[in-house]
């Protein structure tokens, strides 16, 4: 197993930063390829047989998801296991099935971070993360707890998991 699986990092990153401030739209395209009404006339079928095929048409759909800050804030201000797992219980997308694969996505991720409460909670324990309040530091607890939760996943620790999967600049020749 190795240490790098950037995917596991930007899921996490992508979640909780789309709890503090809002999931961004995304644009899914559908196609839609409308039906020929059912004919047996002749003359209909003829010209049938000699048109164009049909074309599907795109239509382009994009919906943006707030932010749920009452569920971060209580995310960040848990001192037990059981808080945090209330705090994932209160979500509107709590175990929901929908159709949307945002909503699936997010609903799973909740889902995820309930059974890892220990595993949050020793992430936002450990000395190294960022306590402060100031907006600027959202930043940074968001990527040391996607950090922690992506490790935590691997069966790390949150301190070596911030400590192997931090960014880093290649050596240069």
């Amino acid at each position: 197993m190795t240490l790098e699986q950037p995917n596991e990092f930007e899921e996490w990153q992508w979640f909780l930063a789309g709890l503090a401030r809002g999931f961004d739209a995304v644009v899914t395209k559908k196609f839609y390829v409308s039906k020929a009404p059912l004919q047996t006339h002749p003359e209909l079928l003829r010209e049938r047989r000699t048109m164009k095929p049909l074309q599907p048409t795109v239509k382009e759909t994009s919906k943006a998801i707030p932010a749920q800050r009452r569920i971060w804030k209580s995310l960040i201000r848990a001192k037990n296991a059981s808080q945090v797992q209330a705090a994932c219980k209160r979500s509107r997308f709590w175990l929901n099935d929908d159709n949307e694969v945002e909503n699936l996505r997010i609903s799973v991720n909740l889902d995820r971070l309930h059974r890892m409460a220990p595993i949050w909670l020793a992430a936002k324990s450990d000395k190294k993360f960022p306590k402060s309040d100031r907006p600027t530091s959202e930043d940074k607890q968001i990527e040391f707890l996607a950090r922690a939760m992506a490790g935590g996943s691997m069966g790390l620790t949150a301190r070596y998991a911030n400590e192997k999967l931090r960014k880093r600049k290649p050596a240069e020749k």
